[in-house]
């Protein structure tokens, strides 16, 4: 667990910014504070607490969906007029005492490369919206880096609603993490996008061609040409799903 110098809770997006924002010091933002209390035993100047800021609303729109970076996961699983792929995957973040402390801020933030849910907000084609000190910034989540993040306060992920989802995974047993994941979507010009969690550092969108090049990293749980042929098999699997 980080030591922790000093603590802040402002009560505006701007007081907020403004700590966020201070080259000066070793800031960390506290959404959940799933991210934060994992981290290893280093010193942390500050810690900005984003609870005050009302970031924890949903705003439907005509084709999108807005969500507020403190929307926990759990809102998402149950809020029936998000998309039904979200609330699928979001179930697999973890048990319901994670999901009630996790935020969306803090699993775009993690980009977990597990996370079946980061790779469902890839085929929604999300885009982040953040505020640095030079104004707003809004970024596919297919670019956004830990370099872009930096220093920034991410307010809001707005995803495309509407269309047919598909889910596939392997795992170990039914609730754990996945080996490997797919998810697609077809939105409603008939588009298909395929994205994939345990093939890479990070949850990625690959086309169908190009899933035989993939060098999925290892572990005690699946080998790189075992990840690689799984992702081969489930993409199979959603594409079929999406094309009947």
């Amino acid at each position: 667990m980080p030591r922790i110098r000093q603590y802040h809770r402002p009560e505006s997006i701007q007081d907020a910014l403004q700590l966020i924002t201070n080259l000066e010091v070793t800031t960390a933002v506290l959404a959940g504070g799933t991210n934060l209390l994992a981290q290893p035993d280093t010193e942390i100047d500050q810690v900005v607490d984003l609870q005050k800021l009302g970031l924890n609303k949903i705003q439907l729109g005509q084709k999108e969906v807005t969500y507020g970076s403190m929307v926990r996961v759990q809102q998402i699983v149950e809020h029936s007029q998000s998309p039904a792929l979200l609330r699928q995957t979001a179930k697999f973040e973890g048990p319901n005492t994670f999901r009630n402390v996790g935020t969306m801020g803090g699993l775009v933030v993690q980009a977990d490369w597990e996370s079946e849910f980061f790779a469902s907000l890839l085929v929604h084609k999300a885009v982040i919206r953040l505020l640095t000190r030079d104004g707003e910034l809004s970024i596919p989540l297919r670019d956004l880096t830990k370099e872009k993040i930096h220093n920034s306060l991410v307010v809001s992920v707005i995803v495309e609603s509407g269309g047919q989802g598909a889910h596939h995974r392997v795992a170990r047993t039914k609730t754990d993490r996945p080996i490997v994941a797919a998810v697609g979507r077809k939105d409603e010009s008939g588009e298909i996008v395929l994205a994939f969690c345990g093939v890479d550092n990070r949850p990625v969108v690959v086309p169908e061609e190009e899933l035989k090049n993939l060098n999925p990293p290892a572990d005690f749980r699946g080998s790189s040409s075992y990840r690689r042929q799984m992702a081969i098999i489930l993409g199979q699997r959603v594409l079929q799903q999406l094309v009947q």
